[in-house]
C-alpha cells in the first residue's frame, strides 16, 4: 500500500512537465514532498528500512527545481501586508521586489532533467523496501511523526524564533501528506479521520502564511534598508500570526500519540 502510493506520486512527478511550466513546477515539488514524507514514515514505522538513499535522490530532485518558483512569489505577500504601510512606501517597494519569473521552456527542461533522481529514488525503494509493512509498523510511524510534531511545537513555544517555527511547519506538513494516504475514501470511511485531514491541511496553511511573511521582512531587511518601518509592523503582524498558528496545532497534536496512531490506521485491511 504504502511503496505503491509512493511509485504513483513519482509517476505523477514524472508527468508534471504536462501540465505547462507554472502548474507543473508547483504539483511537481508538492509530489516530491509528499513522497519524501511517506520515505520517512516508512523508515519511523519499519525498523529494517531507512529509506535514505532514495529520499537523498529526491531531495536533490527537489533542490533543483528552487529556482523555478513563482518569481512574482514576493510580490503577492507583499500586496497582502500592504495595509501595514504607506501607499508611497509600497509603491516604492513593489518593483524592488518583482522577481523575473523563468522562461516555460527552461522550467519544462529542469522538470524533465530529474526525472533521472526520480528513477534512482525508485530503484533504491526497490531494492530496500521491507518484505512486509504492516499495520503495526504504519501506526509506529505515525505515532512517531506525530511526536516529532508535538516536539516541535514545544520547542517553539520555549524559543519563539522563526527557525523552530520554520521546523514546525515542515514537520506539520510532513504529518499532513501521512495522514493523506489514510484519509482516503478506499481506505477508511471515518468521519474523524476525514475532519483531522482537514484540520492539518487549515494548520498547514495558517503556518505557511506566517513563514510567508517572515520572508518578506528577511528580504526587506538584507536589500530594502529603506523599508524598515515596513518591515517592523510585518515583523509584529507575524508574532500574532504565529502565536495563533502555535495555539491552532497545539489543539491538533492534544492527543495520546499512540491513539490517534491506532485511529488513523483503524480501517488498513
Amino acid at each position: 500500500m504504502v511503496l505503491e502510493e509512493i511509485n504513483a506520486i513519482l509517476d505523477f512527478a514524472q508527468a508534471a512537465p504536462e501540465l505547462g511550466a507554472e502548474k507543473g513546477v508547483h504539483e511537481y515539488r508538492k509530489a516530491v514532498r509528499r513522497a519524501r514524507s511517506l520515505i520517512k514514515f516508512a523508515a519511523d514505522g519499519h525498523p529494517e528500512f531507512s529509506g535514505r538513499r532514495a529520499s537523498q535522490a529526491l531531495r536533490t530532485a527537489f533542490q533543483a527545481t528552487n529556482s523555478l518558483r513563482d518569481g512574482h512569489v514576493l510580490e503577492g505577500i507583499a500586496e497582502g501586508a500592504k495595509d501595514l504601510t504607506t501607499p508611497e512606501l509600497f509603491e516604492f517597494v513593489a518593483p524592488l521586489l518583482a522577481g523575473t519569473p523563468p522562461d516555460d521552456a527552461d522550467a519544462l527542461k529542469v522538470l524533465a532533467e530529474q526525472s533521472v533522481w526520480l528513477e534512482q529514488a525508485r530503484e533504491h525503494l526497490a531494492h530496500s523496501w521491507p518484505k512486509s509493512f504492516k499495520k503495526k509498523h504504519m501506526r509506529r510511524g505515525l505515532k512517531t511523526s506525530y511526536k516529532r510534531a508535538k516536539s516541535r511545537l514545544k520547542t517553539f513555544q520555549r524559543v519563539g524564533d522563526d527557525e523552530g517555527f520554520h521546523d514546525l511547519r515542515k514537520r506539520i506538513k510532513e504529518l499532513r501528506y501521512q495522514v493523506e494516504l489514510f484519509s482516503e475514501p478506499r481506505v477508511s470511511p471515518d468521519a474523524w479521520l476525514t475532519e483531522f485531514q482537514n484540520d492539518l491541511a487549515a494548520a498547514a496553511k495558517a503556518l505557511g502564511q506566517v513563514t510567508d511573511l517572515m520572508v518578506l521582512s528577511d528580504h526587506l531587511h538584507e536589500h530594502i534598508p529603506e523599508a524598515e518601518s515596513w518591515r517592523e509592523a510585518i515583523r509584529e503582524r507575524i508574532q500574532t500570526m504565529a502565536e495563533a498558528a502555535a495555539e491552532q496545532v497545539s489543539d491538533l497534536l492534544a492527543e495520546s500519540p499512540k491513539q490517534v496512531a491506532r485511529r488513523v490506521v483503524l480501517h488498513v485491511p
